[in-house]
């Protein structure tokens, strides 16, 4: 993975909010939401270090950008969006370690974090929200 920082905001205390392609796309969805509606400014993100697929353009190939990027505005932090998944256990270490790092450099109060996740229960027109907590001190 390789973490380029663009630029340095003027943010304090922000909370952040993290999500990554999942079941649905619901994480993606979400961050794209956000950052349109609010107009955040990108200042950080993370690439993997080597394609993990080609696009075949019959008869030539692109590689695809996979990346995901930090953006900011007001004292909160977006992260997530973009195209692809970590390819690994290590990359998707490397990826939250990297959020954690963020939080901490930034004094952030709170990470939320948020996804959709599979499940085969048929819930009609009835579709459920789970919450879950933790509590951590640095």
């Amino acid at each position: 993975m390789e973490f380029i920082q663009t630029r340095e905001p003027n943010i304090k205390k922000p909370i952040i909010i993290a999500a990554m392609q999942d079941m649905g796309n619901v994480g993606s969805i979400v961050i794209n939401f956000i950052n349109q509606s609010l107009k955040t400014e990108s200042f950080r993100t993370a690439k993997v270090s080597f394609p993990t697929y080609v696009i075949d353009n019959g008869g030539s190939i692109d590689l695809p950008n996979e990346s995901w990027d930090y953006k900011y505005t007001d004292d909160l932090i977006i992260f997530g969006g973009g195209k692809g998944q970590p390819q690994n256990n290590n990359e998707l270490n490397l990826l939250c370690q990297d959020v954690i790092d963020v939080a901490k450099k930034y004094s952030a109060k709170f990470i939320y974090t948020l996804g959709g996740f599979h499940t085969n229960r048929i819930l009609k027109n009835e579709p459920k929200t789970y919450v879950t907590t933790t509590t951590f001190v640095w």
